[in-house]
């Protein structure tokens, strides 16, 4: 009876907009991965994790597989999909108390951005550590509210910075960008803290560091034997300093790109333009909230500072990833992109709803002697920019359930296209379940109708429109069609098979008649030339 009355009387005092953007989290979740977490379909790095304990310390992935534990070691769509979606509800949860956030409607905004970007799309089918990753992210967003809510926040949100880079390097603007802004609103206040927000940006800028160093000793320095020489992870955190402008020009060309459609775009084509608009009342927001703050000109230079570093925080991950690049599923760091401005007219709510009534502006015309009602720009700026935001996520949900679609498919081809070849390859006389079999080049699926289910705004997403790659596809047979034999595969002609170049230069290609053979007590399967 205890521990149920200090529950009760918890949930009891717990503000209402923090209840509302936990369930709107679970509600939009649903709504948006329901499809994905409802099937058991594969990528090409899933179908080879489907039974992995995701230990990963050779990609820098020192702590993926703690997380990984609580979903259990199989890759289980159901479990893992709630598993993320409660993540993110409690990443909803605090950012509506890092920033007080009133409005149900910013509240369930933020919520829908928190759980449809996206990258939780792209990631999904990656399903075994899917809940792992966003476990990172919400290890990210609790350092993030730690750091600027509590005395000596910044230690522990140190240790949980490092521990969100041992589960995938890409969440650190995620948690720098929200401080940024907190920052911000901060400095909006009509009270003497500037020294207290330089205090807390310099101790946000030690936290990042040592958590990016603290994580380097651990990759490099105690498992840097283990590294992988893939992507540059056997060389992280090595930065050329003679091409640094670049790297972090790259970061600004990458926000600017993505908002305009020229990177991941998924967007409906007419969002670009609505960006553009909405870019350009959210720094009419900022100007406006200064202005009504009456702001001294140190903190108008200091928020000018923290404006012009926001982009580079939002992507830090382009210059931590300098070597290898930046995919859809690593730029998690945009949903405080468009968090911003729902952040920023929750706060004319709260703070200048005297000087504002959404409702009904009223202006008076100093020239004239009556006084007449006339809506106000921030009015129709509040409004514009709440569409943008519905329209955002909507288009989060709509592309996502495309993606998806596209995994289904492209599953049934790939295991109907698997079906066939085993068919054949156990029609070859000769052939018993210990006879061994060699795929010889890359197999494809794809048909003429492939082009259909791969649309420009599916394609950010990286889902192969076939499985039937080399390196997993060898898998598809034993893990999902009952077929025991071994299975080697082979891209290139290597020593082992030179002795028979000749036979297998002459082949044909499948599904070409004599494209499986019997050779040496050993089925070959021809699916493209080989050198």
């Amino acid at each position: 009876m205890f521990l149920e009355n200090r529950v009760s009387k918890w949930y009891k005092e717990l503000p209402k907009n923090i209840k509302i953007a936990f369930v709107s989290t679970f509600i939009l979740g649903l709504i948006c991965h329901a499809y994905m977490m409802t099937n058991k379909w594969v990528n090409l790095d899933d179908i080879v994790q489907l039974v992995d304990n995701m230990e990963r310390t050779s990609s820098g992935r020192w702590f993926l597989m703690f997380p990984s534990a609580i979903g259990s070691d199989f890759s289980l769509p159901w479990l893992n999909g709630l598993l993320t979606i409660l993540y993110s509800a409690i990443m909803s949860s605090l950012i509506v108390a890092m920033f007080d956030i009133k409005s149900k409607i910013s509240t369930i905004l933020i919520s829908g951005i928190i759980i449809t970007f996206p990258t939780i799309g792209a990631l999904m089918p990656f399903m075994n550590t899917q809940d792992s990753y966003q476990f990172g992210a919400m290890l990210a967003g609790i350092a993030a509210y730690l750091l600027v809510k509590k005395e000596n926040g910044y230690i522990i949100s140190t240790i949980l910075l490092t521990l969100s880079l041992g589960i995938y390097q890409t969440y650190l603007g995620y948690a720098g960008a929200l401080i940024l802004i907190y920052i911000m609103l901060e400095l909006f206040k009509n009270k003497d803290n500037y020294k207290e927000m330089l205090i807390l940006f310099a101790k946000t800028a030690i936290s990042f560091v040592l958590s990016l160093i603290i994580y380097l000793i651990i990759s490099r320095g105690i498992f840097g034997h283990l590294l992988v020489d893939y992507k540059g992870l056997d060389t992280m955190g090595s930065l050329p300093l003679n091409q640094l402008h670049i790297i972090i020009f790259n970061a600004y060309k990458g926000m600017f790109d993505f908002f305009a459609g020229y990177e991941f775009n998924y967007h409906f084509v007419f969002m670009p333009y609505l960006f553009l608009i909405g870019f350009v009342l959210t720094l009419y927001l900022i100007y406006y909230i200064a202005k009504k703050s009456a702001m001294e000109k140190r903190k108008v230079t200091f928020l000018l500072i923290l404006i012009a570093l926001f982009p580079l925080a939002v992507n830090i991950i382009y210059v931590m990833s300098w070597q290898a690049g930046v995919m859809l599923r690593m730029v998690y760091g945009y949903t405080v992109a468009f968090m911003l401005p729902l952040i920023l007219i929750d706060y004319i709510y709260k703070n200048l709803n005297n000087d504002v009534q959404f409702s009904d502006i009223e202006l008076k015309k100093s020239e004239e002697k009556n006084t007449y009602k006339k809506k106000h720009l921030i009015y129709y700026a509040v409004i514009f920019l709440t569409v943008i935001s519905s329209l955002a996520v909507y288009n989060n949900i709509y592309v996502t359930n495309k993606a998806y679609f596209k995994v289904g498919v492209t599953n049934q081809n790939s295991e109907n296209y698997a079906n066939r070849i085993i068919s054949r390859i156990e029609m070859v006389d000769g052939y018993t379940e210990k006879t061994k079999v060699v795929f010889l080049g890359n197999p494809d699926s794809r048909t003429y109708f492939t082009k259909n289910y791969d649309p420009r705004d599916v394609q950010p997403f990286i889902i192969a429109n076939h499985l039937t790659r080399l390196y997993s596809f060898k898998y598809y047979p034993s893990r999902f069609l009952g077929f025991n034999n071994v299975i080697k595969d082979y891209d290139e002609i290597t020593e082992e098979l030179e002795p028979l170049r000749n036979v297998i230069e002459n082949m044909p290609l499948y599904p070409a008649n004599n494209s499986i053979q019997m050779i040496d007590d050993t089925i070959y399967v021809k699916f493209k030339d080989i050198k």
